[in-house]
């Protein structure tokens, strides 16, 4: 399972959360985010970061399948290929949510433009067209947002689990959920450290 750019939640430790602390100075170094005074930013290079951000964490996904591989039997006939994929489908999600929920107007659309754009050019093994995978995911999880924020990502959980192919399965529903906050969460506050008057289009 590779990508190239052109039971419950607390009894394993989920990779992506370390993986998401690990990336976040790479990022800050990069763009020197929370300097003083800030520093503008092109909306082609946050679109693009939030992208490196996104698909950064297959190799974390990876470890958590084999996790789950050998830590529940109840999944031993599931197509973890199909989890794996489902994983940066919900990945990419959370990041165009936080930036959705975080941007307006013309900067909105010029970061997330860098950032389709990005994802269009993403090539994986075994997969025809990944970008219009990712779209469709999106439309999906898009109907739970009309939810009170209190119970939007246990039900993105559950859509998760449903998509992974084990709908009413605790652990996959855990995971889901907890991707989703950790990832929205942290856009969200480095597009609010940022800020939005430092996005330049």
């Amino acid at each position: 399972m590779e990508t190239q750019a052109e039971g419950s939640e607390n009894q394993m430790e989920l990779p992506f959360r370390p993986a998401l602390a690990a990336h976040t100075p790479s990022i800050r170094e990069r763009f020197a985010w929370g300097a003083m005074p800030p520093q503008p930013l092109g909306a082609e290079d946050v679109g693009r970061a939030c992208f490196d951000l996104a698909v950064g964490f297959d190799s974390s996904y990876s470890r958590l399948i084999e996790q789950l591989r050998q830590s529940d039997r109840a999944l031993e006939n599931l197509d973890f290929s199909a989890v794996w994929t489902e994983l940066l489908c919900l990945g990419f999600f959370a990041v165009q949510h936080a930036l959705t929920v975080s941007l307006h107007t013309e900067k909105l659309h010029g970061v997330l433009q860098a950032y389709h754009g990005q994802l269009k050019l993403l090539r994986m093994s075994g997969v025809f067209d990944f970008f219009e995978i990712v779209t469709s995911r999106s439309l999906v999880y898009s109907a739970a947002l009309d939810l009170p924020s209190a119970a939007l990502s246990g039900r993105i959980g559950e859509i998760f689990a449903g998509l992974a192919g084990r709908r009413n399965h605790s652990q996959l529903i855990g995971i889901g959920a907890s991707l989703f906050e950790h990832i929205d969460a942290d856009v969200r506050r480095w597009i609010a450290e940022i800020g939005e008057a430092n996005i330049v289009i």
